[in-house]
């Protein structure tokens, strides 16, 4: 049985290149499922990067919940620019992909070797 710092120190090396593709694609899928099985109707959440980016760090709750996208209701309306005298404003029924939202208090801890 390999220990996880023996996988780090191969892939490091090289020794892994031909299966590398693999491996990120099998832990990218790992770490969405991780995410989705986070975030559940109800939980409190901060937006991540994303467009518009007023939005961005914006916290709120999640009202339903889609395949890849939450329906978030935010704690304070998100406003943007001015634009021909109107500002767009997003608070209520914000439709976000899940990859850009993380649960506030998030549990799932990722430690570096």
């Amino acid at each position: 049985m390999h220990t996880i710092k023996d996988l780090v120190a191969s892939i490091m090396k090289g020794e892994l290149d031909k299966e590398i593709r693999t491996i990120t694609e099998s832990c990218e899928a790992r770490l969405r499922l991780i995410k989705q099985n986070t975030l559940v109707q109800g939980a409190k959440v901060r937006v991540g990067k994303i467009r518009p980016s007023y939005v961005t760090g914006a916290i709120g709750t999640i009202v339903t919940m889609e395949d890849d996208f939450c329906t978030v209701d935010l704690d304070a309306p998100a406003v943007g620019p001015l634009v021909k005298g109107r500002r767009k404003k997003y608070q209520f029924g914000v439709r976000i992909p899940i990859s850009c939202l993380s649960a506030i208090g998030d549990q799932v801890n990722f430690r570096k070797y």
